[in-house]
């Protein structure tokens, strides 16, 4: 048995691990468990059949497990972040709209859902850095830490993705408040752009700006493009030019080393274009509605805002865009304008007629 597995796994006397993966040493002289290749190699190896190289790997493995099974287990990281949700939510909403799959949209809605009911003081409108769960309960931390600024950035994103995979403006509506605290808590009113922390901090020295774009985009990266959005999403000018002060106090930035700020860059890009407020207007899931959407959820265009209007679920959006009053569906069917600055194309009733205007 000791042999099979050993062969399997690439199991050796003197440890298996390479040294250039190893830069510390930590696993030197050991083993991790490598399968280089099939049952059916070692099987043909020994020889003993697949069937019975099956079982007895299996075997093996469980000698393994009761063993690891006497030692202390690892402490678990049960803590949960508002900014990595926001991550979260922001790629499931988008992978539920590319896809399309409605579960993955309703696991972002779920999410969203857990931080606005564990995370979020709506009393306050203040986010909160972290929860943990003990057992089936999510409690705090012995200090509740209020939220930073790219909690406040990575759920802005993730609401605005959100909204635009499931049309429910309340996201949309959240996205706004949280967008109007993190400007009184984190905005620069000298200088422009997002501190890392508040202002109130007595445990500060200095507050800083971050400008690199590593293993999570930085805040004030991600803070242009959702400025932009919901610049366009809600028609508030001041959003934009907000964004474009972000991208003007990290101009040299983006003129020397744009690689170490991609997410700006796409930012930037966004600013440099016309955006096209697409507006949808149609019966909640009907076909001809299904599948204007899903037309333009199959092209990629990085400078749109996608805005459903349905007469149920867009309450907020009315309350912001006036014109939203006044675009209706033609001749019965769901019906697509695409706008520049609110200036309209007309009406198009067809998936094809669609393509024409946003090609």
């Amino acid at each position: 048995m000791a042999d099979i597995f050993c062969f399997h796994y690439d199991i050796k006397e003197d440890g298996n691990v390479d040294p250039m993966q190893d830069p510390h040493d930590e696993l030197k002289n050991q083993n991790v468990l490598i399968v280089k290749g099939s049952v059916g190699q070692t099987a043909e190896k020994f020889p003993i059949g697949v069937d019975k190289t099956k079982q007895i790997l299996e075997q093996c493995r469980q000698v393994l497990y009761e063993n690891r099974l006497k030692r202390p287990k690892p402490h678990l990281d049960t803590k949960i972040l508002s900014a990595w949700n926001g991550l979260v939510i922001s790629g499931l909403a988008k992978a539920g709209s590319v896809l399309p799959n409605k579960d993955f949209v309703a696991k972002a809605e779920n999410a969203a859902s857990f931080i606005q009911k564990y995370l979020y003081k709506v009393d306050d409108n203040v986010l909160l850095r972290s929860c943990y769960t003990e057992g089936k309960d999510v409690v705090q931390g012995q200090t509740v830490i209020q939220g930073f600024v790219d909690d406040y950035t990575f759920m802005i994103r993730g609401l605005l993705n959100l909204y635009e995979a499931s049309f429910n403006d309340k996201w949309l509506s959240w996205a706004e408040s949280l967008q109007q605290k993190q400007d009184e808590l984190f905005w620069d009113t000298e200088d422009g752009g997002y501190f890392n922390s508040v202002g109130n901090d007595t445990s500060l020295v200095l507050r800083l700006k971050e400008d690199q774009d590593g293993a999570e985009p930085c805040s004030n990266s991600v803070a242009v493009s959702n400025l932009l959005r919901l610049s366009n999403f809600i028609d508030k000018p001041e959003y934009g030019e907000k964004a474009n002060k972000i991208l003007t106090v990290f101009n040299e930035r983006l003129m020397k080393i744009p690689l170490a700020v991609p997410e700006m860059v796409s930012g930037l890009l966004f600013s440099l274009s016309t955006t096209k407020q697409i507006i949808l207007v149609g019966d909640p899931g009907s076909e001809d509605l299904t599948a204007l959407i899903d037309c333009l959820n199959s092209h990629f265009i990085p400078n749109k805002v996608m805005i459903k209007s349905d007469g149920q679920n867009d309450s907020f959006l009315k309350s912001k865009l006036d014109i939203l009053q006044t675009l209706t569906k033609k001749d019965g069917k769901a019906t697509a304008y695409v706008c520049e600055n609110y200036t309209c194309s007309l009406p198009v009733t067809s998936t094809e007629q669609l393509l024409k205007l946003i090609s």
